[in-house]
């Protein structure tokens, strides 16, 4: 029941073609990524999504992206400055609606539908990744070690603008 991943957190992985990994438990997987092409200036990876997040905060990315769905769909609640908790909003994304997320943001992804595969394509990394916890950062080792990694944010639950809705 171990968690399995073959580079997350992984610094030094800065270059890579057809590199694959895969993020949750064996019998929960989360998400397997091709790393089709990546280098010190950009990305492009193909994600698998199995499943909705479980955390109760947002999480952010070591880089600007883009993001397209080319199968399935989600939905997720995005911070647009991640240091304003209060301040999120809802966005729904299906087959070929790409979205972009800059640095300044954070997001969880609160429903899958169908199959969902992702092209993404992402900028330079320009740092660590990390859950915002009341518009604060905690990295995500730090996160992890407190148990707070799964923490659902309530099933069902749409929340209301300028309101955090967390179980």
């Amino acid at each position: 029941m171990g968690t399995t991943s073959t580079t997350a957190g992984r610094r030094g992985a800065r270059w890579a073609f057809l590199e694959p990994q895969s993020i949750g438990a064996e019998d929960d997987p989360y998400l397997d990524r091709l790393r089709l092409f990546q280098c010190p200036w950009f990305g492009v990876l193909l994600h698998r999504i199995h499943r909705a997040d479980r955390d109760r905060d947002p999480h952010d990315h070591p880089w600007s992206f883009w993001s397209i769905p080319l199968c399935g769909g989600y939905q997720e609640r995005v911070w647009p400055d991640k240091r304003d908790p209060a301040n999120w909003v809802t966005r729904e994304r299906s087959r070929f609606t790409g979205a972009r997320r800059g640095r300044r943001c954070a997001h969880i992804i609160t429903r899958v539908d169908g199959t969902l595969w992702t092209l993404v394509v992402t900028g330079p990394r320009r740092g660590d990744w990390g859950f915002w916890e009341n518009g604060k950062l905690v990295p995500w080792q730090e996160y992890v070690s407190r148990g707070l990694r799964g923490r659902q944010v309530r099933p069902g639950c749409r929340g209301l603008p300028g309101r955090r809705n967390v179980a």
